[in-house]
């Protein structure tokens, strides 16, 4: 949809509200103005973040591939890692090669967050900072500025990283087919590393395959979860595993509004989430099924190919080859529907218009439920 965009405004067309109505979606912005100066914004910050990475980066790959190859691959590196791809010119052994290397694991690590945040958080975090200094506001005035959606991705980028890579490193310590062989500081990099990469990077410096399968449950959930809503990344999003946590929270304490950072959530958007979280665990489920039907791997392998798939993240645990035609073409549909996203999905095929009688309101009649 921006590249589009970028087309029409190079051609000098005219943008109509239909074009600014999809841009809105693609963005999940709910407003449509200023959608258009949004969109310059984000190419430029786009070309922005790649390119200064691939400068990182290159100090790295040049001197072992030289300039030229050095500079593409480090280059290719930067765009794979700010738009969650996961693809790598390195070798067949992902990143394995540079698992201690601080320069490119770190620029990879920020290159990812900055892609998983979302087109909408940088541009509020830019106009915040922007108009905060030349206020000369604090800095604690500048962050109440930002907007809770901001706020909340910031929060949860945050959150997960440290309890993915807490998990990582308790679970995968003295396991010496991953980091058990590594110093304190290599085992923390590396439990880092894979912490942002399950979210949806998909990029690896130890074999998967050897993690425990305590250790493929927590990236499982990470890959579930995903990133920032209107982001590089795929999963449901962390916003909406927050909203649900949240709104189960005020129920189970008896409060009638969800709260917080003194804003209140409304109730559709809770249920949007909610939608979006139980449609998505209805597909994995049966997804998982058929494959246990199908294959002969382990069920913990198959929920982490399938959950990989399904969040577009890449990391596999080596089950791929062991699954025929069928169950691989099962594994490109989830990649598919992951990347459209369920609620799209569920409205392009499943969801029929609203008849007029639904908005007739009956009698109420409550049901048991927990």
């Amino acid at each position: 949809m921006l590249i589009i965009a970028l087309v029409l405004m190079i051609l000098g067309k005219k943008i109509t509200l239909r074009d600014r109505i999809l841009l809105g979606q693609t963005m999940n912005s709910n407003s449509l103005q200023g959608l258009i100066k949004l969109t310059r914004k984000i190419l430029k910050y786009t070309f922005t973040f790649e390119i200064i990475g691939a400068l990182f980066i290159a100090i790295e790959f040049v001197p072992i591939y030289g300039f030229a190859s050095g500079l593409f691959k480090a280059l290719f590196q930067s765009v794979s890692a700010f738009c969650n791809a996961g693809f790598d010119l390195i070798g067949n052994q992902s990143m394995i090669p540079f698992a201690t290397n601080r320069i490119v694991n770190i620029t990879c690590m920020l290159l990812t967050t900055i892609g998983g945040l979302g087109f909408l958080v940088w541009d509020n975090i830019s106009n915040c900072f922007t108009n905060g200094i030349k206020e000369k506001l604090s800095l604690r005035k500048i962050i109440q500025r930002l907007s809770l959606h901001t706020k909340l991705v910031i929060i949860m980028q945050v959150a997960l990283v440290i309890i993915g890579a807490v998990g990582f490193l308790c679970f995968e310590f003295y396991n010496i087919n991953t980091i058990g062989n590594y110093d304190l500081q290599d085992k923390i990099l590396i439990s880092t590393f894979h912490s942002v990469s399950a979210r949806t990077a998909g990029f690896a410096t130890v074999q998967m395959s050897n993690l425990n399968d305590i250790t493929k449950v927590i990236l499982s959930i990470l890959m579930f979860i995903g990133a920032g809503s209107g982001s590089m990344a795929g999963g449901i999003k962390t916003t909406t595993f927050l909203v649900i946590i949240l709104g189960v929270y005020s129920n189970i304490v008896g409060k009638k509004n969800i709260n917080i950072f003194k804003r209140t959530i409304s109730r559709g958007t809770f249920i949007k989430a909610v939608s979006v979280a139980f449609i998505a665990i209805i597909i994995l489920v049966a997804s998982n099924m058929f494959l246990m039907v199908n294959t002969n791997v382990e069920g913990i392998d198959l929920l982490f190919e399938s959950v990989s798939a399904f969040a577009t993240v890449g990391l596999t645990s080596g089950a791929l080859a062991f699954m025929d035609k069928t169950c691989l073409s099962l594994i490109i549909l989830l990649m598919y529907i992951g990347r459209i996203g369920t609620i799209t999905m569920a409205v392009a095929f499943v969801m029929k218009k609203p008849k007029v009688n639904d908005v007739v309101i009956y009698a109420k009649e409550d049901v048991i439920v927990g």
